[in-house]
């Protein structure tokens, strides 16, 4: 009944093929959009408009942020456009039109600038490594960094370090992942963006709890979220949130675990965070399966089911039916159990 959580997808075992001791362990980390701030000379007149919008998705009106996104596409050859509306539909569980907006990125950064190209890259690659295709990701990340370091532009460097840091610590190379997310970490800080830093120490701490180092994952999660809270950036928060219940369920503190699920939840519920609710929820279903209470989680992890089929994500999709046909079997319900299992 051991079904892990970890990047966004459902494992049966961790990557490095360590038993854990406890059952059902959720583990989130950031995938959002690069939410990129080009150089100057690429700031888009509509600027104003799309912190609008952000302000508006930060604050659950998402029907209205959605409108200013859609609307600011609509002249056709405005790159920031195209990638704002892009971060917003990865938000909201629309990976697939998502992608076709980063590739609009891609196709305008002929005549605005190779800064564009990278930003393009560097989204297109998070999406690769999503679906689980981490050399695609890997070669277009590392056309990204190209492109970023021959501008000096610190801020795309520093992102896309987090980015192959996590392709690293998928891969199971967890010395690499740690140079990548610390090279993030001190990039971040010669740009005026906390955001960035607060997300190389997220992964970071991720690493570290992969590790059984809760301390040091416990520290670097607190840093995350001090950051994050300092910023108002509510879908970072909710990650990080998300994180620090698994740190404590991991250590069997579960009324701590729950108060940071609830929180990761419901911020997540409220801008429309698919990813992170499904991964809140996980965590508060884990919870009720380590108590016992399956009848309770049941409902939890069928909500789960549909909010990764939504997200494509096939190992999360396997490992909830898992868990449903594990419940159907304890309650007795051969048929239903083997019609999840199958």
């Amino acid at each position: 009944r051991r079904v892990l959580f970890r990047s966004g997808e459902w494992r049966r075992d961790h990557e490095d093929g360590k038993t854990q001791k406890r059952g059902f362990a959720p583990t989130a980390r950031v995938t959002t959009a690069e939410r990129e701030v080009p150089v100057s000379s690429f700031v888009s007149p509509s600027k104003s408009d799309l912190d609008s919008a952000w302000k508006l998705a930060d604050q659950a009106q998402l029907l209205e942020a959605e409108i200013i996104f859609a609307r600011s596409i609509t002249r056709g050859d405005d790159p920031e456009a195209f990638r704002s509306y892009a971060a917003f539909l990865l938000r909201t569980g629309r990976r697939w039109l998502a992608e076709v907006m980063f590739q609009r990125v891609l196709e305008l950064a002929e005549s605005h600038g190779p800064q564009w190209a990278a930003v393009a890259y560097g989204n297109l690659g998070l999406l690769r490594e999503l679906s689980g295709d981490l050399s695609g990701a890997e070669a277009l990340q590392k056309k990204s960094l190209a492109i970023h370091q021959e501008s000096s532009h610190w801020e795309g460097i520093a992102q896309v370090h987090t980015n192959l840091g996590i392709i690293a610590k998928r891969r199971g190379d967890f010395a690499e992942a740690e140079r990548l997310f610390l090279s993030a970490a001190e990039d971040s800080l010669k740009t005026p963006r906390k955001d960035i830093t607060a997300r190389a120490y997220n992964n970071l701490g991720l690493l570290y709890r992969d590790q059984q180092e809760h301390a040091r994952a416990e520290k670097l999660h607190e840093q995350a979220l001090a950051i994050a809270e300092e910023i108002n950036d509510p879908q970072e928060i909710a990650s990080v949130c998300t994180n620090l219940g698994v740190l404590h369920f991991d250590q069997g503190q579960l009324t701590i675990a729950a108060d940071f699920f609830a929180r990761a939840l419901s911020l997540s519920r409220q801008i429309g965070f698919q990813q992170g609710t499904a991964v809140a929820l996980a965590g508060q279903a884990a919870i009720l399966l380590s108590q016992g209470s399956t009848l309770e989680a049941e409902p939890l992890l069928a909500e789960v089911l549909a909010l990764n089929v939504q997200l494509g994500q096939s190992d999360a999709v396997a490992g909830a039916l898992v868990n449903l046909g594990v419940i159907a079997a304890h309650r007795g319900d051969g048929r239903a159990a083997m019609h999840y299992l199958e």
